[in-house]
Protein backbone atom coordinates (compact mmCIF):
# COMPACT_ATOMS: atom_id res chain seq x y z
CA UNK A 1 0.00 0.00 0.00
CA UNK A 2 1.21 3.54 -0.76
CA UNK A 3 1.99 5.86 2.44
CA UNK A 4 2.77 8.35 0.65
CA UNK A 5 3.11 11.22 -2.36
CA UNK A 6 4.88 14.02 -3.66
CA UNK A 7 4.60 15.88 -6.85
CA UNK A 8 7.39 17.61 -7.97
CA UNK A 9 7.16 19.45 -11.29
CA UNK A 10 6.21 16.42 -14.01
CA UNK A 11 6.72 13.79 -11.16
CA UNK A 12 4.93 12.10 -9.17
CA UNK A 13 7.01 9.81 -6.04
CA UNK A 14 4.97 7.36 -4.12
CA UNK A 15 6.14 5.50 -1.09
CA UNK A 16 5.03 3.10 1.12
CA UNK A 17 4.99 -0.74 1.20
CA UNK A 18 4.77 -2.75 -1.80
CA UNK A 19 6.46 -4.59 -4.32
CA UNK A 20 5.49 -3.41 -7.70
CA UNK A 21 3.30 -0.66 -9.46
CA UNK A 22 1.99 -2.42 -12.26
CA UNK A 23 4.29 -4.53 -13.79
CA UNK A 24 7.08 -2.60 -12.64
CA UNK A 25 9.25 -4.40 -10.09
CA UNK A 26 9.41 -1.35 -7.10
CA UNK A 27 10.27 -2.07 -3.54
CA UNK A 28 8.79 0.75 -1.68
CA UNK A 29 9.25 3.69 -3.65
CA UNK A 30 8.68 4.30 -7.31
CA UNK A 31 7.97 7.60 -9.73
CA UNK A 32 5.55 8.64 -12.48
CA UNK A 33 6.97 10.60 -15.32
CA UNK A 34 3.46 12.26 -16.54
CA UNK A 35 5.64 13.60 -19.70
CA UNK A 36 6.48 9.99 -20.65
CA UNK A 37 3.49 8.47 -18.85
CA UNK A 38 5.58 5.82 -17.64
CA UNK A 39 6.60 4.42 -13.64
CA UNK A 40 10.19 3.55 -13.01
CA UNK A 41 12.19 2.97 -9.77
CA UNK A 42 15.85 4.74 -10.61
CA UNK A 43 16.33 5.07 -6.77
CA UNK A 44 16.61 1.59 -6.26
CA UNK A 45 14.52 -0.37 -3.34
CA UNK A 46 13.53 0.12 0.47
CA UNK A 47 14.27 -2.19 3.05
CA UNK A 48 11.23 -1.35 5.50
CA UNK A 49 7.89 0.93 5.37
CA UNK A 50 8.43 4.75 4.30
CA UNK A 51 6.06 6.69 5.86
CA UNK A 52 6.61 10.47 5.11
CA UNK A 53 8.39 12.33 2.33
CA UNK A 54 9.37 15.77 1.26
CA UNK A 55 11.28 17.80 -0.96
CA UNK A 56 13.73 19.89 0.50
CA UNK A 57 17.02 21.97 -0.59
CA UNK A 58 16.54 19.90 -4.22
CA UNK A 59 16.55 16.65 -2.86
CA UNK A 60 14.10 13.96 -1.40
CA UNK A 61 13.97 13.01 1.95
CA UNK A 62 12.00 9.54 3.59
CA UNK A 63 11.34 8.62 6.89
CA UNK A 64 9.82 5.82 8.48
CA UNK A 65 10.86 2.49 9.69
CA UNK A 66 13.30 1.38 7.02
CA UNK A 67 16.64 0.20 7.28
CA UNK A 68 18.37 0.37 3.96
CA UNK A 69 17.76 2.63 0.74
CA UNK A 70 18.98 2.02 -2.56
CA UNK A 71 19.04 -1.80 -2.41
CA UNK A 72 18.66 -4.72 -5.55
CA UNK A 73 14.82 -4.43 -6.96
CA UNK A 74 13.02 -6.53 -4.78
CA UNK A 75 14.26 -5.19 -1.48
CA UNK A 76 17.21 -7.75 -1.51
CA UNK A 77 19.27 -6.80 1.58
CA UNK A 78 22.39 -6.65 -0.58
CA UNK A 79 23.40 -3.47 -1.38
CA UNK A 80 22.46 -0.07 -0.84
CA UNK A 81 23.20 2.46 2.11
CA UNK A 82 22.23 1.35 6.10
CA UNK A 83 19.97 3.91 7.44
CA UNK A 84 17.97 4.33 10.39
CA UNK A 85 14.45 5.66 9.45
CA UNK A 86 15.50 8.65 7.14
CA UNK A 87 17.37 9.04 4.32
CA UNK A 88 18.03 11.57 1.71
CA UNK A 89 18.66 11.09 -1.99
CA UNK A 90 20.32 14.04 -3.91
CA UNK A 91 22.32 14.66 -7.00
CA UNK A 92 21.94 10.80 -7.58
CA UNK A 93 23.11 9.12 -4.83
CA UNK A 94 21.34 8.25 -1.38
CA UNK A 95 22.83 9.89 2.01
CA UNK A 96 22.38 8.85 5.68
CA UNK A 97 21.05 11.81 7.84
CA UNK A 98 21.93 10.28 11.17
CA UNK A 99 20.73 7.69 13.35
CA UNK A 100 17.10 7.78 14.45
CA UNK A 101 15.84 6.48 17.41
CA UNK A 102 12.38 4.89 16.60
CA UNK A 103 10.60 5.18 13.48
CA UNK A 104 9.69 8.72 11.72
CA UNK A 105 6.77 9.92 11.50
CA UNK A 106 6.38 13.31 10.18
CA UNK A 107 8.87 15.92 8.61
CA UNK A 108 8.75 19.39 8.06
CA UNK A 109 10.96 21.91 6.57
CA UNK A 110 12.26 25.32 6.23
CA UNK A 111 14.58 26.93 4.11
CA UNK A 112 17.19 25.77 6.32
CA UNK A 113 16.21 23.36 8.41
CA UNK A 114 14.64 19.53 8.37
CA UNK A 115 11.92 18.72 11.18
CA UNK A 116 11.50 15.19 12.30
CA UNK A 117 9.02 13.37 14.27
Amino acid sequence: SVHASLAVGPLLYIAGSFERVGVLEASGLAVYDSASASWSAPMGAVVGKVSVMVWWQNSLVLGGSFTRVGSGVGGAAAGGLPVSGLARFMDGEWLGMGDINGPVFAVAVSESALYVG
